[in-house]
C-alpha cells in the first residue's frame, strides 16, 4: 500500500472513531476559565464574571450569575475573572478577581443567595468548599490555608516548599489533596492528618501544569512534556514532543485524556498498559479544559465559548 494512502486510511479511522460536536456556549458569549462538574451539575466560569450551573441530566441551565464589576488601575466597571469553581451540596463557592489584582470568595447559598468577601490572600490559585463554611485554599506560594467562610478565620496553615504550587485536585469525598509544583514535584496531603503523605518525584523534572485525582490515582502534566500516572504508589508516564498544559482521568480513572496546545491534538490513553486508544486532531482552537462525563465521553474547551462533547465509539 502506498505509504500516501496508508496516512489517509490512518488520519479517517482516528477522525471516525471520535465523534465531535458542539455541547453547548456560554450565555454571554464569554470566554471559559473555569469548568468542573459536581454530581450531575456542570460547573462553568468565564472572564466575564459569569457563573452558570448545568444541569447534566435535564441538559438545561439551572442557574445564570453575574458578579459585580470591580474595578483597576486604568478602569472601572471590570467584569471579573471567575478562577475556580467547587460545590458542596447545594452550596457553590467561587472564586473570582476582586478590584486591583486581589482575590474575592465568593459563596452562592442554597437559596441562591450570595456572599462576598475579600481575601487576604492575593495569591489563591483553587479554592475548595469542605463543608457548609469551611473553605480550603491553594495558594501559588505553596501553602494551603483553611479557614472559617463566614469571618475567614485562619483554622490552619501549611507551607509545603519554597516552589510555586501550579494547581490542586481533590479526591471525591474531599479527604485527600495532589497539588503539583514547579519543581515538577507532585505531592499527596492528607486533610485529615493535616500533613504530606506521599511526593511523586520520579517523573516530571520541569513545572507541573495540571493534575487531577480520581478513584486514588493521581494524574500530572507537565512543561516537559511528560505526562504522569500514579497508581498504587507506582509511578508511570508518557512521553510526548510537545509540552503537554491539561489532562484529566475518567472517574475510575480507567482512562485519562491530555491535550497538545501547540498542535490542538486531543489523545486518550488506556491507564492500564499507557496505550493510546483514540486521537482526535486539527480542532480550531488551544485546549484549555478536559473533563470526563463517564468513561466513553469527555467535554473539552478552549479559551473561548464553546463546550465540545467528545464520545469515543467502539472500534
Amino acid at each position: 500500500m502506498p505509504k500516501a494512502l496508508a496516512i489517509l486510511l490512518l488520519s479517517l479511522s482516528l477522525s471516525l472513531a471520535l465523534e465531535a460536536e458542539v455541547f453547548k456556549k456560554t450565555q454571554d458569549h464569554s470566554n471559559i476559565m473555569s469548568l468542573s462538574k459536581a454530581d450531575e451539575i456542570l460547573l462553568i466560569g468565564t472572564d466575564l464574571g459569569s457563573v452558570e450551573l448545568f444541569d447534566l441530566k435535564e441538559k438545561k441551565s439551572a442557574f445564570y450569575l453575574q458578579l459585580a464589576k470591580i474595578e483597576n488601575y486604568y478602569e472601572k466597571n471590570v467584569s471579573p475573572r471567575v478562577f475556580s469553581l467547587d460545590m458542596q451540596k447545594d452550596k457553590v463557592l467561587i472564586l473570582s478577581e476582586a478590584s486591583f489584582g486581589g482575590k474575592n470568595l465568593n459563596l452562592l447559598d442554597q437559596n441562591k443567595k450570595l456572599q462576598s468577601k475579600k481575601l487576604a490572600f492575593d495569591s489563591a490559585k483553587k479554592a475548595f468548599l469542605l463543608d457548609d463554611d469551611k473553605v480550603l485554599l491553594a495558594l501559588s506560594s505553596a501553602r494551603l490555608i483553611l479557614l472559617d467562610f463566614s469571618n475567614l478565620k485562619v483554622l490552619k496553615e501549611y507551607i509545603f516548599s519554597h516552589s510555586s504550587l501550579n494547581d490542586a485536585a481533590l479526591n471525591e469525598d474531599k479527604t485527600k489533596l495532589v497539588a503539583g509544583f514547579e519543581s515538577g514535584e507532585v505531592k499527596l496531603f492528607d486533610l485529615k492528618r493535616w500533613q504530606e503523605v506521599a511526593n511523586f518525584d520520579q517523573i516530571h523534572k520541569d513545572s507541573v501544569y495540571s493534575v487531577d485525582f480520581k478513584n486514588s490515582s493521581v494524574l500530572s502534566c507537565a512543561t516537559d512534556r511528560k505526562v504522569g500516572l500514579v497508581q498504587n504508589g507506582v509511578q508511570r508516564f508518557v512521553e510526548r514532543d510537545f509540552l503537554i498544559y491539561t489532562c484529566a482521568l475518567s472517574a475510575n480513572a480507567s482512562v485519562f485524556a491530555f491535550g497538545d496546545s501547540s498542535k490542538n491534538t486531543l489523545e486518550i490513553f488506556s491507564s492500564s498498559n499507557l496505550k493510546r486508544i483514540k486521537a482526535f486532531e486539527n480542532l480550531n482552537f488551544s485546549l484549555e479544559h478536559i473533563l470526563f462525563l463517564d468513561e466513553k465521553t469527555l467535554l473539552v474547551s478552549g479559551y473561548n465559548d464553546t463546550i465540545l462533547i467528545f464520545t469515543l465509539n467502539e472500534g
